[in-house]
């Protein structure tokens, strides 16, 4: 397991009271061979938001009965995912419970990662509570959080399976979510005081100048359209008692006992549901979303770990361990012992001339050059000179030194130009100034050639390309170098997507692809729809950053997808 996550680029937190990184915590999965996957349908004969609460109550009633099951409801449709091991399911357990229920069982099938990644984030969250409950994105400690008014502990936990391996990401953070109050929703003093003296009172829309409100578990957006001390008529619940037993059972949430004399009750719109209102408890309402505080105490992860392996003790009826020391996720640096492209460490405080210049094609040897070795004959196809104080290594370990090296264009390929350079250790040219400057009044002086049409940006990055050839060093030489004899050897870039070389020669580059834009689009609808995947990637970013669900720049689609539909399953 440690050879494992020592591969996967993971390495352990040096001070934990100092970072603010996701700790990673890593457990085996069981064999998906020896599991298997079923989709078990409700009888479609209420209206939808009936059939919604019944989905989620029975979902949780099998995950609570059954604790060798993990499950999870489709947001798509009225369906349940149940995932369990082939040995439960041939003893014919969940069948019965189905036809009890009457659902239709569908025939099993093998188990996909991510349908295992979605069923064990619904499973561990639901079991988690009351002790742990949701808000929004953010799983808050204690049952008594929705009379809290001070600060609370919280935990951003996500789930990600990668090959036989599942990977829990414990973020910390230290939250406020205090209870609403009627003064928060700009209600004129006149109509609060006639609200609390009389019990038939209702204070309607117009009364309300901040009527905006976020109802938990989802922290979702809605409208108040009236505040009351009873229940409005189309309410499903006949007292308190009753939301108090639904919001356990659907939810896990213990809401707060209250007097019947003081309980205040809001019916909520919300604009993607249409006009059907629900009435909500002023408990469960806030005026504001989750704010999040600055000062994190990550000793909470700790506290939260014996939670959350009591719940992992086993997947299926397979029993896993979970790692013990918390990891923090790192990128990879390459050190400089591996690198591997000089001979000798760079000199990076000493300055030099040496650069690459064009030479003519039947030049002779400057006056003054070594000679150890023979000079090389220059090409003739439009060759190029490297001039200066250069020392090359070649296979047989022997070393020549200023020298002139032609080089002819057709050979300029990219392995040809990685071979030359990472065997050569460029130095300051100190010795013989003379003979250098000699050297360099002797070679033909660099023109620029612009040709009909060219764009003003070709001439800018030739003024960049000089203005960098001036005050290159011997740290950056190798790569201008090597560029540019790349440039020189394959074809220059032309604005406009043309590409030419030494001979005149143009050919049309292949533009980039340009970045897909955020669809104005309801990507809730989509996914009620069955059609996320007509929704481009960037968009389902967007969505998910709203969230403050955490996503890789570069990841896949179908992660996206998954991750849109456990957000919405769990809201």
């Amino acid at each position: 397991m440690q050879a494992r996550e020592k591969q996967l680029g993971y390495q352990k937190p040096t001070r934990m009271n100092q970072r603010s990184e996701p700790l990673l915590f890593f457990l085996r999965l069981p064999d998906l061979r020896r599991l298997c996957c079923t989709t078990m349908s409700l009888d479609m004969q209420s209206n939808h938001g009936d059939m919604r609460n019944l989905q989620l109550k029975t979902c949780r009633a099998i995950l609570f009965q059954y604790p060798d099951v993990i499950a999870s409801p489709v947001m798509e449709s009225f369906d349940i995912i149940v995932i369990m091991s082939i040995e439960f399911f041939k003893t014919g357990v969940i069948q019965a419970h189905a036809q009890a229920c009457i659902m239709q069982m569908s025939t099993p099938h093998r188990v996909l990662p991510s349908l295992l990644q979605a069923c064990l984030s619904y499973t561990v969250t639901a079991r988690l509570a009351p002790d742990w409950n949701k808000a929004g994105q953010f799983l808050i400690r204690g049952k008594n959080f929705l009379s809290s008014s001070g600060k609370l502990n919280a935990i951003v936990m996500e789930l990600s399976t990668r090959e036989d391996q599942l990977c829990v990401s414990v973020g910390c953070s230290t939250v406020r979510l205090p209870p609403a109050t009627l003064e928060e929703f700009d209600i004129a003093p006149n109509v609060l005081r006639n609200f609390s003296s009389c019990r038939s009172a209702v204070i309607q829309t117009s009364s309300i100048a901040n009527n905006w409100c976020y109802i938990l578990p989802s922290m979702k957006k809605g409208q108040i359209v009236s505040i009351s001390h009873q229940m409005a008529p189309e309410c499903p619940f006949q007292t308190y008692s009753d939301i108090q037993k639904h919001w356990s059972t659907l939810y896990g949430y213990e809401l707060p006992q209250e007097e019947e004399e003081g309980l205040v009750y809001c019916s909520v719109y919300f604009k993607m549901v249409g006009e059907k209102l629900f009435t909500y408890p002023l408990s469960c309402i806030r005026t504001q979303p989750v704010q999040i505080l600055p000062r994190v105490d990550l000793q909470e992860a700790l506290n939260f770990l014996p939670d959350l392996r009591g719940k992992l003790q086993s997947i299926c009826g397979f029993p896993v361990q979970m790692t013990t020391k918390p990891l923090c996720y790192t990128t990879s640096l390459i050190s400089p012992g591996s690198q591997n492209f000089c001979t000798r460490p760079l000199n990076l405080a000493a300055k030099t001339i040496c650069r690459p210049i064009p030479a003519h094609a039947h030049g002779s040897d400057p006056p003054g050059a070594s000679s150890e070795g023979g000079p090389l004959k220059p090409s003739p196809q439009a060759p190029i000179a490297l001039m200066g104080e250069c020392s090359l290594t070649g296979r047989e370990g022997k070393g020549v030194r200023g020298n002139r090296f032609s080089i002819g264009a057709a050979d300029l390929n990219a392995a040809n130009c990685r071979a030359l350079f990472s065997s050569s250790t460029v130095t300051p040219v100190t010795s013989q100034p003379s003979q250098n400057l000699q050297r360099l009044q002797n070679r033909a002086k660099m023109v620029p050639v612009f040709r009909k049409g060219q764009a003003a940006g070709s001439q800018s990055g030739n003024e960049e390309g000089r203005r960098g050839e001036r005050h290159a060093s011997p740290g950056n030489l190798i790569a201008s170098g090597a560029s540019s004899l790349s440039s020189l050897g394959h074809a220059g870039v032309r604005a406009g997507g043309a590409c030419g070389g030494p001979s005149g020669d143009w050919f049309e580059c292949k533009p980039k692809k340009p970045k897909s834009s955020i669809q104005d689009i309801d990507v809730e609808n989509y996914a009620r729809n069955n059609q996320l995947s007509k929704v481009n990637a960037t968009t389902l970013q967007a969505w998910l950053k709203s969230r403050g669900i955490r996503v890789r720049s570069r990841e896949k689609k179908e992660v996206l997808i998954a991750k849109v539909s456990c957000c919405l399953s769990e809201s």
